[in-house]
């Protein structure tokens, strides 16, 4: 099965990627009430993507880093959300965790990476 069709199962409808460059991706994604939801869908979407793909006979694995604000508790702007998610994305990577939700405290922590 193909990544896209990967994703597919996992995304609903009404979610929408868009790659805003290089390896970078942005998901909108609404009505998953508690934090807690949020992370359990994102941790289904790393699970498709570290599964193997097969590129000219050789099986490839993608590491994946996810960063994830929330409306309105970690911004008011889709700015202010995508600033955020960065922030928290790039401690995760930075970290070598697949998924972080951002907090305040990264803000304050954010030269350190």
């Amino acid at each position: 099965m193909s990544h896209p069709q990967r994703l597919e199962d996992v995304l609903r409808t009404s979610d929408n990627v868009a790659r805003l460059g290089g390896d970078e991706f942005v998901l909108l994604m609404q009505g998953f009430g508690r934090p807690e939801n949020t992370v359990a869908i994102v941790q289904k979407l790393v699970d498709v993507l570290h599964e193997p793909v097969s590129v000219t006979g050789h099986n490839c694995k993608l590491g994946v880093s996810i960063g994830i604000s929330l409306y309105p508790d970690h911004g008011k702007s889709s700015e202010e959300l995508l600033r955020h998610a960065d922030l928290a994305m790039y401690k995760a990577k930075y970290t070598g965790i697949s998924i972080l939700m951002y907090d305040h405290a990264i803000n304050i922590n954010k030269d350190s990476h």
